[in-house]
């Protein structure tokens, strides 16, 4: 009876670190990106593959292009 008794404490303080240890684990440290966006007109028969390529060496991501009227929109964001 008395090796039961001996156990009981060390097994609590087992159970204690694990979770302890699972719920510091679970904090997580959120951070939240805030974002820059351009957008860029040119004419639907102007070469753009340079003018992208030189966006893209900046670090903006092409996120959309849409045509109104004969002219091509290009939608670019960044990370700040």
């Amino acid at each position: 009876m008395k090796s039961k008794l001996y156990w009981l404490p060390i097994a609590a303080l087992i159970l204690m670190c694990v979770i302890g240890w699972t719920g510091y684990a679970q904090k997580k440290v959120v951070s939240r990106v805030t974002w820059e966006y351009k957008t860029v007109g040119l004419s639907a028969s102007y070469p753009v593959e340079k003018e992208l390529n030189g966006f893209g060496a900046q670090g903006w991501e092409l996120v959309d292009v849409s045509e109104v009227g004969g002219v091509k929109y290009y939608f670019f964001k960044r990370a700040k």
